[in-house]
């Protein structure tokens, strides 16, 4: 009888820091769901709970992947640990020759065929969701023939000396095929988190993100009946009362929004959640609804204190509306802000608009303010606008993509992110005299 090769299925992110809870890996247990179900077992991986930040470098996760016993070895990686994957897969490929390595995840989505053009011991990239791509993939692995135009369109793989994509279009996973993730696939122990993602895709096109190029543009929505079995199974663990819905834009849909508030204290009347919401939708009457509905905290990204810079990114709040609904929802809810600084054609006023907005939402009680500097994701338009100046310093990358307690990055990684700046261009930043004076007036602000 015809042996189905061994599948693993690989987390690759940046370890947390000590003591910081971790949920349980999204992506890959999606993945892994749907493998199941259709008798395909897979194992599953996570480099944030078996790697420690200080010391987690290309040659460490390198000697992690060799020890994984697989035929294929699915990773899915962000823009932030792609040097490091890129290089560990090689040492991969250098030692176990016959190992199938196939890219997927954010990355992977944006980049897809450069990432198999440019790195030669890379075997494949599936974009999109893996339920149905991958499946795709694994399910062409198997057959007789191998004919490279029966992939799907969203995969591109090494087919002997030519990289080749897919021809077939693999239908989008369907809202109502999305299955409940079943968390007896992975070690619960190190997962005190309880996260949970209720859509998929966003229909904004903020220009520094890059989620709808990995979920599409529609936003699917899962039924609340399969939400709230997640969110039962998840609170009977008891290793935490809260919920940390990490939808991009949990309150876009109202009507949603509105069956949830009313459903979640009645079902769980002593747990609590947390959830990313759109600044343009908090006005007064949803703070008040997500409070009685046991909501403890909001994430919100207000991005700038220019009102036309918030005017080109198209968030649909004005600078006074950001600090008029910060202002209510913190008597009401804890309330995190996040901006970025950096954006092209940002000068130093805007920097100044910026800097006098976190100070004075920082007044109110209950907030608190990630200020991060701007990386030029894969994918995005904000890539595309400062591609032909952007540079890089190894001392100047953006601690959202690369956080200040990580391991310093080697010399391989950073000779292979100048070597290819359209491929980790999340760690470059705009060009120019001015990125410097910025920088120094939001190190001056922090440290005041």
């Amino acid at each position: 009888m015809k042996t189905f090769p061994s599948v693993a299925l690989v987390n690759a992110c940046l370890p947390r820091q000590p003591k910081e809870a971790r949920g349980a890996p999204q992506g890959v247990l999606y993945v892994a769901t749907a493998l199941a179900s259709e008798g395909i077992p897979a194992s599953l991986h996570d480099t944030a709970i078996d790697l420690n930040s200080g010391d987690f470098t290309p040659e460490a996760l390198g000697e992690y992947l060799c020890v994984i016993p697989a035929d294929i070895i699915g990773i899915s990686v962000w823009d932030s640990v792609l040097p490091k994957v890129a290089i560990a897969t090689r040492i991969l490929k250098e030692r176990y020759p016959d190992r199938m390595v196939v890219l997927g995840g954010p990355a992977a989505s944006c980049l897809s065929g450069a990432l198999v053009r440019q790195f030669p011991w890379v075997d494949c990239a599936v974009q999109g969701d893996g339920e149905t791509n991958f499946l795709n993939l694994l399910k062409w692995i198997d057959a007789p023939g191998k004919n490279p135009a029966e992939l799907s369109n969203r995969v591109t793989i090494r087919h002997g000396d030519a990289v080749v994509s897919g021809r077939s279009k693999v239908a989008p996973v369907n809202v109502g095929d999305i299955l409940i993730p079943d968390y007896r696939l992975i070690k619960q122990s190190p997962y005190t988190r309880l996260e949970i993602v209720s859509t998929r895709g966003c229909p904004f096109d903020c220009p520094f993100c890059s989620v709808n190029r990995t979920g599409g543009h529609t936003l699917k929505k899962r039924s609340l009946d399969d939400l709230f079995v997640e969110i039962s199974y998840l609170l009977q663990r008891g290793c935490s009362d809260c919920v940390h819905i990490l939808d991009d834009n949990f309150g876009t849909d109202r009507r949603r929004l509105d069956a949830f508030c009313k459903r979640f204290p009645a079902e769980h009347p002593n747990a609590y959640w947390s959830c990313y919401f759109r600044m343009a939708d908090l006005d007064g009457g949803t703070v008040n609804q997500l409070a009685d509905a046991s909501c403890l905290g909001v994430y919100v990204g207000v991005e700038s204190g220019s009102d036309k810079l918030l005017g080109a990114l198209r968030k649909g709040v004005s600078v006074q509306a950001v600090l008029d609904r910060i202002g209510y929802a913190s008597q009401r809810l804890n309330v995190t802000a996040s901006f970025i600084w950096g954006f092209p054609g940002e000068d130093v006023s805007s920097i100044r608009d910026t800097l006098d907005l976190i100070a004075r939402i920082l007044a109110f009680d209950n907030v608190y303010v990630n200020l991060y500097q701007l990386s030029p994701l894969s994918g995005t338009a904000v890539y595309e606008q400062i591609a032909p100046s952007m540079e890089f310093h190894p001392e100047a990358v953006s601690g959202f993509i690369y956080p200040p307690f990580m391991a310093e990055l080697t010399h391989d990684e950073k000779a292979l992110i100048s070597e290819h700046p359209s491929i980790f261009s999340a760690f470059y930043h705009e060009g120019g005299d001015d990125f410097w004076q910025k920088r120094k007036m939001i190190k001056d602000f922090i440290g005041s």
